[in-house]
């Protein structure tokens, strides 16, 4: 460390350049937030010598987020948000660790010791498919108490330790979240915002003949009344010119949203041709005034990716008229060829049409692909034999978030304050609203009145109420008011497109299935089996049986999804799986089995042509009485008397003879011999 005055040394003075630099490397990479400053050779290029670079937030007064202060009382945490809110930090006093959550991972080794990186990564709790860990400090403690012999990585003890920090943390950065939605929902200022952009968006739907003059100097007063204009602002500099630009894509993206896809294109085609004439200005905008704030490169692909949203959008509502052009029938190869077809020559004239500009640009010339890409996804989301014959891209993506501006220039809005009113802050800088509201329901985190409101705002305002997802409707509806309800239930075919726009649901219960649809806790209320219909249930049999034939592996294990049938024998299981028959992923229980895949086929595979009538005694008596089978009648018994269920080993054995009779006459179907 270095010293004042000519007191000392300065550390690395006398070390040659060449090594110098090793040293350094070697510092920067693993001291990460030291407790006091390391100067090398007075050298102040490397931030991290010299301060903490992970959670300078947490000391900066100005960063507390005013909003929510008021809100939320902790004794154990202090927080303290990053500018574009899509990170924060969280310093458990009572751990006395620090953590560091962001909307991004950023991978690698993320636990450090004092500010000393150890070779360790830990994931954030399973509460939160949004917010990943990608930095924690631990700052107390004696070495020996989290560090390993080797002193490289924690020891185990301080892993587990860890690990119920994490998960804590984890659930607090997540509701904070969320309390600064349910202040930021609230809010005045953003409530007459909204109802401006609101009531400006239905005259662009219902005038087809609207100017994007009109629009302009609609934007600019919005501009003037919620953000003011401070005469020091040079409106001719395209940094101030920018603010009525996002709030236009806002317009435009509410206007759509009113869009009934079965009145056709022709219904909704001024506000894309509105769309493409905002890029031109953009573009002119910045060609006379740009300055230092938007490189070229940067500043096309913004305008390519605001682009591509609104053609997105357009490909889902041709994914409806052509749907309805083309007649599908057995022959899916040649129907998928005329849907094709179709497909591209509409999109190119549309594109032609509704895009003057963007379709001469060179930078956003091929982009009527996107509106082709878009419209076959529809076709393979709603026609699941094609799934496979056509690239899938995943098009919720794109109309998820609430709106493009969600997506363009989310650095730059970062970067600049346009005001000090709080709300006003975060409509601009903050892009992560959907995320975070999906995240809310899971395990380990209480749903209280504030999750409940702000679900069912985002519900109302966001993509679930568009006409455009008319097909998903009874889904949405029912999500509307899901927070409120113990079960939720999903009517079948259920695609990947509806676990893609409710990625909840991998965090739910499975409660019941048949071949109508399926039923899921909302608050992650585990069972001992799934309620189950006969016919589903001999189709979930020979689907175990399938990947019974398919084993190969002795150590591959077969699960098969714990019934109400047999009450005693499903084993909870905490983390989520994916079933074939559900389709998706999901938290089931399950019934063990006595072996792995390979040994249940070799043993079986012996039994091939027998009449199953008389075999069967003998085989599941053969089971029963081998090694694996007294192995998970014991298991059973030890789980049931853990969970307060002390059932004796007997009455145990006598329901899992139960279930491999099923099981087995399922498998002797096609096999052996009846009767």
């Amino acid at each position: 460390m270095a010293k004042r005055g000519n007191v000392g040394k300065s550390f690395l003075e006398n070390v040659k350049d060449g090594i110098q630099k090793k040293i350094k490397k070697i510092m920067k990479t693993w001291c990460i937030t030291p407790m006091v400053p390391i100067y090398a050779n007075q050298d102040y290029e490397i931030p991290a010598f010299s301060q903490s670079t992970w959670y300078n937030e947490l000391s900066r007064t100005e960063k507390e987020n005013q909003l929510i202060d008021q809100s939320v009382e902790s004794e154990r945490y202090h927080f303290a948000f990053t500018d574009d809110y899509r990170s924060i930090m969280v310093w458990d006093r009572e751990k006395n660790c620090v953590l560091s959550f962001g909307m991004e991972s950023m991978g690698g080794d993320n636990v450090c010791y004092k500010g000393i990186r150890l070779t360790e990564r830990m994931e954030s709790g399973k509460c939160s498919d949004s917010l990943y860990l990608n930095q924690m400090d631990v700052l107390d403690g004696a070495g020996n108490d989290w560090v390993d012999a080797a002193r490289m990585k924690l020891s185990l003890a301080a892993c587990r330790k860890l690990e119920s920090v994490v998960e804590e943390a984890t659930a607090f950065a997540k509701r904070i979240y969320v309390f600064m939605l349910d202040e930021f929902y609230q809010n005045n200022d953003i409530r007459n915002l909204t109802n401006d952009i609101d009531a400006m968006a239905n005259r662009i739907y219902q005038k087809k003949e609207i100017s994007l003059k009109e629009i302009w100097t609609e934007g600019c007063e919005l501009k003037k009344k919620y953000w003011g204009m401070p005469e020091r602002w040079n409106h001719k500099m395209l940094t101030r010119k920018t603010l009525p630009y996002f709030l236009i894509v806002k317009m435009l993206d509410k206007s759509i949203k009113l869009w009934d896809p079965e009145a056709g294109m022709e219904e909704v085609q001024h506000i894309f041709c509105l769309a493409d004439q905002l890029i031109k200005r953009w573009k002119m905008d910045w060609n006379g005034m740009h300055g230092e704030s938007f490189p070229q490169p940067d500043f096309d692909q913004q305008m390519r990716t605001l682009l591509q949203h609104f053609l997105q959008i357009a490909g889902i509502g041709f994914s409806y008229v052509a749907f309805e052009k083309v007649k599908f029938d057995d022959n899916e190869k040649n129907t998928l060829f005329e849907y094709k077809n179709l497909i591209t020559q509409k999109s190119f004239q549309f594109y032609q049409k509704a895009f003057p500009f963007c379709s001469q640009w060179k930078f956003t010339k091929d982009m009527y692909q996107c509106v082709e890409e878009s419209a076959i996804s529809g076709l393979i989301r709603w026609r699941p034999e094609f799934r496979n014959r056509v690239p899938d891209s995943i098009r919720w993506k794109y109309c998820l978030p609430n709106s493009a501006l969600d997506k363009v220039f989310v650095e730059w809005r970062a970067e600049h304050c346009f005001s000090n009113v709080k709300p006003l802050e975060i409509f601009l800088r903050f892009s992560g609203i959907p995320e975070i509201v999906l995240d809310i329901p899971g395990e380990n985190c209480p749903i209280g009145e504030k999750e409940k409101k702000v679900w069912r705002k985002f519900c109302t305002e966001s993509y679930l109420n568009w006409k455009l997802f008319y097909r998903i409707r009874p889904l949405s509806e029912a999500a509307k008011d899901m927070l409120n309800k113990e079960t939720i239930v999903l009517r079948r075919p259920f695609t990947t497109y509806i676990s893609e726009l409710f990625p909840v649901f991998h965090r739910m219960s499975l409660v019941s299935m048949d071949e109508r649809r399926m039923e899921f806790s909302i608050h992650n209320s585990n069972t001992h089996g799934v309620q189950i219909d006969s016919q589903t249930k001999k189709r979930i049999f020979k689907e175990f049986w399938k990947e019974v034939e398919r084993s190969h592996d002795p150590k591959g294990y077969v699960a098969m999804i714990g019934m109400e049938e047999y009450p005693m024998l499903g084993i909870e299981n905490a983390e989520e799986q994916y079933h074939a028959q559900i389709g998706m992923l999901a938290k089931y229980p399950e019934i063990p089995l006595w072996d792995y895949g390979a040994g249940i086929k070799a043993f079986m595979d012996q039994f091939i042509g027998c009449p199953i009538d008389e075999k069967s005694q003998e085989i599941i008596d053969r089971i029963i009485n081998s090694e694996g089978g007294k192995a998970v009648i014991h298991y059973i018994a030890v789980y049931r008397k853990k969970t307060g269920d002390d059932v004796k080993e007997e009455k145990i054995e006598t329901q899992y003879r139960e279930f491999l009779k099923d099981l087995i006459y399922c498998w002797a179907d096609g096999r052996c011999t009846f009767g």
